[in-house]
Order: C-alpha cells, then structure tokens, then sequence
C-alpha cells in the first residue's frame, strides 16, 4: 500500500502516499506519536513501531519513505505528524 495514489487507498491506511495535484506528484508521508494507542481508539490498526519504542526510531521510518518516493521521481514531499 505505501506509495500508493490516495485515491487507491479510500478505507485504509498507509504510511506513505501519492496526490497528483496541478500535473504535479505530491508525496505525502504520515507519522504518528508513538502514545497513540495509549490517547486513541486503533480499532485493532497495528502500530509500527511499537507503541513503547522510542521517537528516534522514527527516523529510518521516515527516512525510507522519503527515499522511496525521491526514487520515483517525487521530489515534493510533505511530512503530516501527530507528535
């Protein structure tokens, strides 16, 4: 699913994603605090990395999206984060 168009992704969740807007392609990465299950309702939604981990291991995370998406040519990216 990563990498994904956004239209292809209605009703699910990905880490990362793709918006053509204006003929460009936008890259849009997500992060969440990792407390999240603690201060939300996952509904069974797997967290990676695991909820106890720290926010430095965040950053391969991060990282790997965005190497990703710089490989398929977009160089527009907008981190979206819930910290």
């Amino acid at each position: 699913m990563n990498g994904e168009m956004i239209g292809e992704l209605a009703g699910k969740v990905a880490g990362y994603a793709v918006a053509k807007i204006g003929g460009e392609s936008i890259g849009l990465i997500e992060v969440l605090t990792t407390t999240f299950p603690f201060i939300s309702s996952p509904y069974g939604l797997d967290v990676s990395p695991l909820p106890t981990s720290s926010m430095k291991e965040l950053t391969p995370i991060i990282k790997e999206a965005v190497d990703s998406l710089h490989a398929n040519g977009i160089n527009k990216i907008i981190l979206l984060s819930h910290m």
